[in-house]
């Protein structure tokens, strides 16, 4: 294990994340993945998706009125909640296990190695069933 997978967010000081004694500034694009796994928290379900969306449009709203953008204007209305509908049900929706993606697998009768297929299916995250055909 390297000395930034230990360290990795480790340190927050103000708004500069420590990453092994790099600046975020300093890293900038050079990101480096320490895990397979998308890092979660324990309570990341806990609020529903109507929630988040919610809590996303409202801070989104707040950035968009920082800009100094015109909300009442009918180009932008609504534009918070269509982007927070956009983060919690579009590109961040795999991150919810229930969202898992589906496959089937399709084989002759009586062909084997469908359970070690169905196998790297499931370490890759999807969620397998087998369908024999006669």
């Amino acid at each position: 294990m390297t000395a930034i997978d230990k360290n990795v967010l480790d340190l927050v000081q103000g708004n500069t994340f420590i990453i092994d004694e790099l600046s975020e500034d300093e890293i900038g694009d050079n990101h480096i993945s320490t895990s397979i796994d998308t890092p979660m928290r324990d309570d990341a379900f806990a609020l529903t998706n109507d929630d988040k969306k919610a809590k996303i449009a409202f801070h989104f709203q707040e950035i968009m009125e920082t800009l100094g953008l015109d909300l009442t204007d009918d180009s932008l209305k609504g534009t918070p909640a269509r982007v927070a509908k956009m983060y919690v049900e579009e590109i961040f929706q795999g991150l919810d296990p229930a969202n898992k993606p589906k496959v089937a697998i399709l084989r002759e009768q009586g062909v084997n190695g469908h359970v070690e297929m169905a196998a790297a299916f499931d370490r890759a995250g999807f969620s397998s069933v087998d369908v024999h055909m006669s």
